[in-house]
């Protein structure tokens, strides 16, 4: 397995309030995005009773192209355009809008060559560093 970087304190402070299930999960979920994206910048972020870690190479939450999720009953590999992503299995679920994740059952679900293939995917089309902006709805 190739080298990752460590989690930064505030990650293992925050997963702390959980148990050491989830905490393992959650940190081998991170591990497996870097390996696949080891340029990719995170953000941590806690709220609702729960811990994120997003993903981007811009370091903007806007183009953040996946993200995990720890709460005290599960860990969720999210992806932030997962209506994009082609998901021929139908294993991700849906909020109804264009996000969509995956609930991990154990570290085995991260070596699944169909869930690497979404994250390869998620990847492939997120925004980097010099990308020129859509333009938004409504502007001249």
């Amino acid at each position: 397995m190739p080298p990752t970087r460590p989690a930064p304190d505030s990650l293992i402070q925050s997963l702390g309030a959980f148990d050491a299930t989830i905490q393992r999960l959650a940190l081998a979920a991170r591990a497996a995005v870097i390996r696949e994206a080891p340029d990719a910048l995170e953000v941590i972020g806690t709220g609702g009773g729960g811990v994120a870690v997003t993903f981007s190479f811009t370091g903007e939450a806007a183009d953040a192209f996946v993200y995990v999720s720890a709460a005290a009953e599960q860990v969720d590999l999210g992806f932030s355009n997962g209506a994009s992503l082609p998901d021929p299995n139908k294993k991700l679920a849906t909020d109804g809008g264009k996000k969509r994740k995956l609930k991990l059952v154990g570290a085995i679900d991260l070596r699944d060559p169909y869930l690497v293939t979404l994250v390869q995917s998620a990847i492939s089309k997120a925004p980097r560093p010099g990308d020129a902006k859509p333009a938004k709805k409504g502007a001249k």
